[in-house]
């Protein structure tokens, strides 16, 4: 009997890499069992149907060993997601980067005299020095790769494109190309950085609490757990944990989170007040009108986390394209290489 897939969230830790989270998502599209696969790198999220989260996970595993899965509960919390703990430009990454770069321009200005003074050793001491130095997580990354047998990610493309310099004694561009690889690097981290920041500040603006009024007092509860027509008290300083109409008080309401307004709206009986704008100066008494799940805060955090699930179609069909185009790009650069001094009489292989 075959069971139904389920839809399903995990979070992916341990990645950093967008080109790892490529290769998840095609692995496991390719895989019998699950459908659907989209990670959203931004957020470290994975979504898929599945009928089994093993399964997932051990799939995870094979592809990326280095990552860990852990599971995610359908409800969104401000915890799901953490600030972003590395800096935005790594003090070793740019020390590394800095002193290849000297040495590329060193090999560059002193190419003549290394030449006319027999020091070609030492020419290629300091390219290999600055290589490694700008390129070293790519040859490991390409390592990696070809060890799983698959051939074709930016790595080995890198890999292919420098040593094919380097052996044609194109030292300075074999450099030049993983330099600025590396800078390219940096600055989509740096920009993925403030993606999860931002993403973090606006679930820190989920409410977490609800005090609800009943016969008995008050009590407080998880704002998913209040239904339509109750009422809710707010004190001053705290967020509005739903959508609905106020009763009694008159305040002041931060709307930034939302709107990004920041000048305070003034609230009084009869007016709306809507989920994760902050009360200010007094207590309101307030009636709820729709549940959390379709309060305005609620969409708006749905919408950012599930906005990579939902690929138009001209991303899928780069995707489908990348996959085709980038083996035949290899291939015709190989008989580039290879077929003129077959075919050519005066035509060298060098």
């Amino acid at each position: 009997m075959l069971q139904e897939l389920k839809a399903r969230k995990f979070e992916l830790r341990n990645l950093d890499c967008a080109n790892c989270a490529a290769k998840i998502e095609k692995g496991l599209n390719q895989m019998d069992g699950l459908e659907n696969a989209v990670v959203d790198f931004a957020s470290l999220c994975l979504h898929v149907k599945s009928s089994n989260a093993a399964q997932v996970v051990a799939a995870v595993a094979d592809i990326e060993p280095d990552v860990e899965v852990v599971a995610k509960s359908d409800r969104v919390d401000r915890h799901d997601y953490s600030e972003p703990t590395q800096g935005r430009f790594p003090k070793r990454e740019i020390v590394g980067l800095g002193l290849a770069i000297l040495l590329m321009v060193f090999q560059m200005a002193a190419e003549s005299w290394l030449h006319q003074n027999s020091l070609l050793n030492l020419e290629l001491i300091i390219v290999v020095c600055a290589y490694l130095l700008a390129g070293y997580n790519v040859l490991l990354g390409s390592w990696k790769t070809i060890r799983r047998k698959d051939f074709f990610d930016e790595n080995v493309l890198m890999v292919i494109a420098t040593v094919g310099a380097l052996a044609i004694h194109a030292y300075s561009e074999a450099i030049g190309v993983m330099i600025f690889y590396k800078i390219g690097e940096l600055v989509q981290n740096r920009a993925v950085d403030g993606s999860r920041r931002s993403i973090a500040a606006l679930l820190a603006t989920r409410p977490d609490k609800a005090v609800v009024q009943t016969s008995l007092g008050l009590r407080e509860t998880i704002p998913e757990s209040v239904n339509v027509g109750e009422t809710i008290l707010i004190k001053p300083g705290e967020k509005i944990p739903l959508d609905g109409e106020v009763l009694s008080g008159l305040s002041h309401v931060d709307t930034s989170a939302l709107t990004g307004e920041s000048v305070p709206i003034s609230i009084s009986p009869g007016k709306d007040v809507m989920a994760g704008q902050i009360n200010q100066t007094a207590s309101l008494t307030v009636r709820v009108t729709r549940r959390f799940e379709e309060s305005s805060i609620a969409k708006v955090m749905d919408l950012v986390e599930n906005a990579t699930a939902r690929k138009a179609r001209t991303e899928k069909f780069i995707t489908r394209f990348a996959r085709y185009y980038t083996p035949a790009v290899v291939l015709i650069a190989a008989m580039i290489a290879c077929l003129p001094p077959l075919l050519i009489s005066d035509a060298t292989f060098k």
